[in-house]
């Protein structure tokens, strides 16, 4: 253990030695010569170029201790690029290890309303007995035209005719609508709420009229 950390600690102040050499090239100061700007860029040129082969050259020393093997002219990018099939077949391996956990993932992940609730809260009481006697917190109700029809789902007669299905002001029985109470508890008719476009443009004019109201 003692060996294996002074082989570590030998390696560190080998490349802090490297770096500081390095650094001092770029730094040192330059001659009267150099006061140019012309001069000094050619002299970090030829320091730059010198430092690139000096790193190279380290890179490929270190390699060849680990491997045992001759590091010249061996590189990351040659080493990716002679090799293709072999890193495509490692990253996709990668790749599917790290996605088939998804299904765990979708397993442990919960999209019932009531974890967000209290125990007692009267929603979660809701929500149970609505799931007595469907699969969802939600029906879905399609509206479907003939196709020879000439009408659209946006005619006002079609809107209108939405709206007493829903339940509005003008028809509000209970044997007829689905929630003619309306008043967004589910209580007597067991609907909380109904969105519909019929709805939301009535819930968008209501919003004008209010806010109208509310300025004057």
């Amino acid at each position: 253990m003692v060996s294996g950390l002074g082989k570590v600690w030998s390696f560190a102040k080998r490349i802090d030695r490297r770096i500081d050499e390095t650094l001092n090239k770029y730094f040192e100061a330059p001659t009267r010569r150099e006061y140019s700007l012309t001069s000094r860029i050619s002299r970090y040129k030829r320091t730059a170029g010198a430092t690139i082969k000096g790193l190279d050259g380290f890179g490929e020393a270190y390699l060849e201790r680990i491997t045992g093997k001759s590091g010249e002219g061996i590189s990351g990018t040659r080493l990716l690029t002679s090799k293709p099939l072999l890193i495509l077949i490692i990253v996709t391996l990668i790749a599917g290890s790290i996605g088939s956990q998804t299904p765990l993932m979708l397993q442990s992940i919960r999209g019932d309303l009531e974890i967000y609730l209290p125990p007692d809260d009267p929603s979660t009481t809701d929500l149970k007995e609505v799931r007595e006697d469907f699969s969802t917190d939600a029906m879905i109700i399609y509206v479907e035209l003939p196709k020879d029809s000439h009408r659209n789902i946006t005619d006002y007669e079609v809107l209108l005719e939405i709206s007493h299905v829903e339940g509005d002001d003008n028809y509000n029985d209970p044997d007829n609508v689905l929630d003619w109470n309306r008043d967004g508890t589910g209580e007597g008719d067991g609907v909380i709420t109904v969105l519909s476009i019929a709805s939301i443009i009535k819930v968008l004019h209501q919003t004008a009229s209010n806010i109208a109201n509310a300025t004057l």
